[in-house]
């Protein structure tokens, strides 16, 4: 028999589990048992004080029930402690107003208790909402049909009638008062959360609207991309098909040579991209200097870099926590565009790498004095697939890479250019302190030439 009771409680606490607002009425109905404990136990020490012992008696059985629906509701029993108060309340108030005068006033108990029930069940637990509340209505009905002697009456002195009713007025007032509180509250809670709710919903349909049409710009220029340089080696394949001389043949070598290049670079930024959107931030301790050797190194073999000079100036400390492959991203095309465009037509070519490490944030520099950028053009150049000019040999997504991926790493970018007189383009990154690892011996040299 315990194990069934047992299991209808559970039952019962479970099917009051659905949701936050659920969590909230089981929350008010705790501070209202609390508060109607309070009032009642108000009224045991005034019934005590005046020798209204039967009156005392009720206040006590009362108090009882609402500690016992408090301890059930704070259990977890939320709709059966509810029941039990409600339901007790409704049979104890019916036959206490029936044993003393009208004039009495407890009957004025029975309009909280209505809004109580009222707002103690979910929407979803409509027919408790609705038999409570007529069961209260039923009541104060049978008692004015009855004239308030359901089961008998006992007199009291005038004036104690006076204060009992002063009393009961002033209780009932409090509780209502209450009700209406937690209404006005929970209105301005659910306004709140639906203006929230409008604001996330705009922001979402906002990034959503951006994403789609940088999706299909990104589909209509990467198609584009794509078929140029294939649609290019398919010709130079056919023409070196008709060529018979082995110099000729060369040099559509090289062309092809060069347009698989510029395929691979191009795919390379879409890897990076997809990358970068579809993989989560990884931390973990980097050598700065290591990780731009490993790239200045790599871009030896670039037009004209073998006139550039490249250094590679680093403020203690030298490790720190950040996201390897990211920053790989960001420094790589960064210092490749800064090989790219570089100014043939001056003497003492360079670019000049400076990182330094403060406070939690990392800031690189990438300097040049290259052909520059236009003004006009600086704010543009993030942006995917735009090119300053139709000279450009990328992609158009090198810098949008650097962009999406700072941002992404919670960082900032910032460019300063002038044309002719070249560009420098600084990284703000969030890092966390990083010590060297023990099995790592790093490297001492600050210049590289390329």
């Amino acid at each position: 028999m315990h194990r069934k009771w047992t299991k209808w409680l559970n039952w019962v606490s479970d099917s009051d589990k659905a949701d936050l607002l659920k969590h909230r009425r089981n929350v008010l109905f705790s501070r209202f048992a609390l508060s109607g404990l309070a009032v009642i136990i108000c009224h045991l020490a005034l019934d005590t004080w005046l020798g209204l012992w039967l009156s005392a008696g009720f206040d006590l059985v009362i108090c009882c029930v609402i500690f016992a629906s408090y301890l059930l509701n704070r259990r977890g029993y939320h709709t059966c402690g509810k029941l039990l108060l409600l339901i007790t309340s409704n049979f104890l108030l019916l036959v206490y107003c029936s044993l003393v005068p009208k004039s009495n006033g407890i009957y004025l108990f029975y309009f909280p208790l209505m809004a109580v029930s009222a707002l103690s069940f979910h929407p979803s637990q409509k027919t408790l909402t609705y038999g409570l509340s007529g069961l209260s209505m039923l009541s104060v009905f049978s008692l004015l049909v009855t004239d308030f002697d359901l089961f008998g009456s006992r007199n009291l002195p005038s004036q104690q009638e006076e204060l009992s009713f002063f009393v009961n007025m002033m209780s009932s007032m409090f509780m209502l008062i209450l009700c209406v509180d937690f209404m006005s509250r929970t209105n301005s809670a659910s306004e709140a959360s639906l203006n929230r709710l409008a604001k996330e919903i705009q922001h979402k349909n906002e990034y959503l609207e951006k994403t789609n049409v940088e999706l299909d710009r990104f589909l209509y220029s990467t198609s584009h991309d794509l078929r140029a340089p294939i649609s290019s080696i398919r010709g130079l394949i056919m023409i070196a098909q008709r060529e018979a001389e082995e110099v000729s043949i060369k040099k559509y070598l090289d062309m092809m040579h060069d347009r698989t290049l510029k395929l691979d670079s191009f795919i390379h930024d879409i890897m990076n991209y997809s990358r970068n959107a579809r993989t989560e931030l990884t931390l973990e301790p980097v050598e700065i200097k290591s990780v731009i050797d490993e790239i200045t190194e790599s871009l030896k073999f670039f037009e004209g870099s073998e006139r550039i000079r490249i250094t590679n100036y680093l403020v203690e400390p030298k490790w720190v926590g950040v996201d390897k492959a990211r920053l790989r991203i960001v420094l790589n095309n960064l210092i490749s565009n800064a090989v790219k465009y570089h100014d043939a037509g001056k003497e003492n070519q360079w670019i000049d790498i400076k990182t330094k490490t403060s406070q939690n944030q990392m800031i690189i520099s990438v300097s040049d004095n290259g052909i520059g950028i236009d003004e006009a053009y600086q704010e543009k150049i993030f942006e995917m697939f735009f090119r300053a000019t139709d000279k450009s040999k990328g992609s158009g997504l090198g810098l949008y890479i650097v962009a999406e991926v700072v941002k992404r790493m919670g960082g900032k970018l910032r460019v300063h250019s002038v044309p002719e007189i070249g560009s420098e383009f600084i990284v703000y990154l969030p890092v966390e302190p990083s010590n060297e690892p023990k099995n790592v011996t790093a490297d001492t040299g600050v210049e590289n030439l390329v």
